[in-house]
């Protein structure tokens, strides 16, 4: 993937990568690099969103696409996949700054230990001064890309982690689908049972309102039965009474 670079590449970018591979070549130092690199990035995003900004908020997105803007520049494939890379990392340093109370100390530390142990890689493995004592831009600019050509080339992470990336994507689009279809189907059901709810609820108000009626009727009919025998009685004495006092 270096070979790449070179090939395509004007002068400038060639000798700047050409520069700092130089300094690279040791196996063991290449390692240190390839772990020590990304700690840096991270935890110089937590450092940098100390210092705020208008409109992007913190230092961290201003240098973010400051790099990305770089790398573009350099290729388009570079710019593309180092936004994802150092994107990543970025979002990493602000969930870390989120989860732990104490990540001021942790990055401190997680910095300071990374530097140290690149310069150890340079100077007990490697066996000469670091690239950033030669050129301090292209150290800052060359590293992180130095980094991600390793990852890619060694390991294979890269690749990995598209498929990964696919295979989730899929995963979460298959997964909103069934959940899709399990919620109609709730809905569906839910309407089921609220109609036969309603059905039932109907024909229990229509029962009792004819068992209502009913009793209405038999009352009203017991009303007037007993009126009926008020007026049989009184009739029966008032036909009584003129006997009585004929016999009186």
């Amino acid at each position: 993937m270096t070979d790449c670079i070179i090939s395509d590449k004007d002068k400038k970018y060639t000798k700047r990568m050409l520069d700092y591979n130089l300094f690279h070549k040791h196996p063991v130092n290449k390692l240190i690099h390839t772990i020590a690199i990304p700690q840096i990035i991270w935890t110089s995003c937590v450092l940098l969103s100390f210092i705020p900004l208008p409109i992007v908020t913190n230092m961290s997105y201003l240098v973010y696409g400051l790099m990305v803007t770089y790398y573009f520049d350099i290729k388009r494939e570079y710019g593309i996949d180092m936004s994802i890379f150092m994107g990543s990392l970025l979002l990493f340093s602000k969930i870390f700054m989120l989860v732990f109370t104490n990540y001021l100390a942790i990055t401190l530390f997680v910095f300071t230990m990374s530097w140290i142990a690149q310069f150890a890689g340079h100077y007990v493995w490697e066996k000469n001064s670091p690239a950033l004592l030669t050129s301090i831009f292209d150290a800052f600019t060359m590293a992180p890309l130095f980094c991600y050509i390793e990852i890619e080339k060694n390991y294979n992470t890269v690749k990995n982690i598209k498929k990964l990336g696919y295979a989730s994507f899929n995963h979460v689009c298959n997964y909103v689908e069934k959940a899709s279809i399990n919620y109609q189907k709730e809905v569906n059901i839910e309407s089921c049972f609220d109609k036969t709810a309603k059905e039932e609820s109907s024909e229990h108000n229509t029962s009792d309102l004819n068992n209502s009626d009913s009793t209405i009727s038999d009352i009203s009919e017991g009303e007037v039965s007993d009126d009926n025998e008020r007026e049989v009685s009184e009739n029966s004495d008032i036909e009584t009474s003129p006997d009585e006092s004929k016999n009186k």
